[in-house]
């Protein structure tokens, strides 16, 4: 019982063709295992470089006025935005100040 994978070349035309897929298929083997060495290498360096701190933003201390409260907080990206109300105006209405602090 004699089984191939893949049946001999009939013509010259086809031996060159099958060559060129099987170089073709090399390549793209190599390129990828290429590439997922240097995934993982890229992993591990961001894993294990780091001195075993976080990247953190500047500590920031904002100083209120006697009264005053923060009403909303939220946060977009490295942004950080603060509304805080310093009292009632007349009207009843809380005047607001928006602040952005920018890490």
């Amino acid at each position: 019982m004699n089984s191939t994978l893949a049946p001999e070349p009939s013509s010259p035309e086809q031996a060159q063709l099958m060559a060129r897929l099987r170089r073709m298929m090399m390549i793209a083997g190599v390129t990828t295992s290429v590439a997922i060495a240097v995934l993982l290498v890229a992993i591990g360096y961001r894993l294990f470089r780091g001195d075993g701190s976080t990247a953190s933003g500047p500590d920031l201390t904002a100083m209120l006025p006697k009264g005053a409260r923060i009403v909303a907080t939220g946060t977009a990206g490295d942004r950080q935005a603060v509304t805080g109300g310093a009292g009632c105006d007349d009207a009843g209405a809380l005047g607001q100040h928006r602040g952005e602090v920018r890490a």
